[in-house]
């Protein structure tokens, strides 16, 4: 049974089962496009596309790197036809497709037949993620500037990997977080998205804190500054747009650590700020949700 240690915000760490230790996970998909997980000190988000994409990356550049056999033969080979401007990228990729698992043969003037392919590729897809990988390769290269393996492996991650709207098993979504937590970087997809989001039952303690109160209103971030006076407009703003909630308050206070040692930046300090001194610095959107009335 193996785990991996995830240092979450603030230092803290989880341990993430891999391996065997997946199958006791609880594990959902949502909406056909986020895993979430249950950890040790909370719940994990995880989006199926881009963490796909980083499992696909690394593969694909550490095959192309120690040029280890990595193709499978189509039992009916695909004919491909190319258009000028995708066969002048084709002919500058060509030995690095090999490398990475494609069996391609010429074919007659700018027509290339697919006799083999990646293991990961998906059956059925052959045609278009060739003419996917061409494509994004060329934006890339126009865009991006990238080196040119990593450009392709960017390229073929990208295209290759599950879909948002796709719907996985239980047992596709398993061993997909066990293949994330086995490469380099887990948290970042290869063009810098991130892939995981925690949140500790802390974090979710606070959110859903219940009180008497019939609302909270949240504001935070950066902005104008507001007197309490000013907070207790849009309270009453609030009020008279939803006269059956019976509004409350939760600011952000943005004031230093050392003058007031319970509240730092980021911290929600529960507090009607009405009742408070001083200025507190926020920003709109903002966001309530409503609880049953007292």
């Amino acid at each position: 049974m193996g785990t991996a240690s995830l240092a979450g915000s603030g230092g803290n760490e989880d341990e993430v089962p891999l391996g065997d230790a997946v199958a006791e996970v609880k594990i959902w998909q949502l909406h056909n496009k986020y895993l979430i997980c249950q950890i040790k000190t909370g719940l994990m988000i995880i989006d199926q596309h881009v963490a796909h994409e980083r499992v696909l990356y690394e593969r694909a550049v550490d095959v192309m790197e120690t040029s280890v056999p990595n193709s499978q033969q189509l039992l009916f080979p695909q004919k491909v036809e190319l258009r000028p401007w995708d066969w002048e990228i084709f002919e500058e990729i060509r030995d690095d497709l090999y490398r990475l698992g494609f069996n391609l043969s010429l074919f007659g003037s700018r027509t290339v037949m697919i006799e083999g392919v990646p293991q990961d590729v998906r059956p059925g897809s052959e045609v278009s993620i060739l003419q996917d990988m061409i494509a994004e390769y060329s934006e890339n290269a126009s865009k991006l500037k990238l080196e040119k393996r990593d450009n392709l492996a960017k390229s073929y991650s990208c295209r290759n990997a599950i879909m948002t709207g796709q719907k996985l098993s239980l047992q596709e979504m398993r061993s997909l977080i066990d293949s994330l937590f086995a490469t380099r970087d887990p948290y970042c997809c290869p063009h810098g998205r991130p892939v995981i989001i925690k949140m500790t039952l802390g974090q979710l303690d606070t959110c859903l804190a219940a009180s008497s109160s019939g609302a909270f209103l949240f504001l935070y971030g950066k902005g104008a500054k507001f007197t309490p006076d000013g907070y207790t407009l849009v309270a009453q703003w609030i009020e008279q747009q939803f006269p059956k909630l019976w509004v409350a308050v939760r600011v952000c206070p943005r004031v230093p650590a050392s003058k007031s040692p319970e509240c730092s930046p980021g911290f929600l300090h529960s507090t009607h700020a009405w009742r408070s001194t001083g200025y507190w610095q926020s920003a709109f959107p903002c966001c309530f949700f409503p609880l049953p009335p007292p």
